[in-house]
């Protein structure tokens, strides 16, 4: 039986398949054990590598600041270190109770706070050609 917090980082690799297909991206997802979870490409376009984050709701704050999103943006389970710019290209960010993603560029932190209006701001696919140099 998959976890709760298993179920919503599934979704969010869909979701992010399904707009990157969408947009008319070639998606190839990957099994567990890369450092990224989607291969993407365009026509006469290098192969670029996504890691998925996602979150099912935002998480409110005690000294008064903005709720947010958070996600957490380093791997494995015990001894937690950052991604690199050779393994991951861009970070893909779902927000599941509100169906958005957005997208940076490599995160150098080990957790990053996203607002709620961001993801209504930013043209996701804007965003990500940019990054990406499409």
């Amino acid at each position: 039986m998959t976890s709760p917090m298993a179920a919503v980082g599934r979704a969010g690799e869909c979701y992010v398949t399904m707009k990157l297909l969408k947009w008319e991206y070639s998606v190839i997802q990957c099994d567990s054990g890369h450092p990224f979870d989607l291969l993407v490409y365009k026509k006469d376009s290098s192969i670029k590598r996504i890691q998925v984050k996602s979150t099912s709701t935002e998480t409110a704050r005690n000294d008064g600041r903005t709720s947010a999103y958070m996600f957490c943006t380093t791997k494995g389970s015990t001894n937690k270190s950052l991604y690199t710019e050779e393994e991951v290209d861009v970070f893909a960010f779902f927000a599941a109770d509100i169906e958005r993603v957005v997208f940076y560029s490599t995160i150098l932190q080990h957790k990053k706070r996203v607002k709620r209006q961001v993801f209504f701001q930013q043209n996701a696919r804007d965003e990500l050609e940019k990054i990406l140099g499409f």
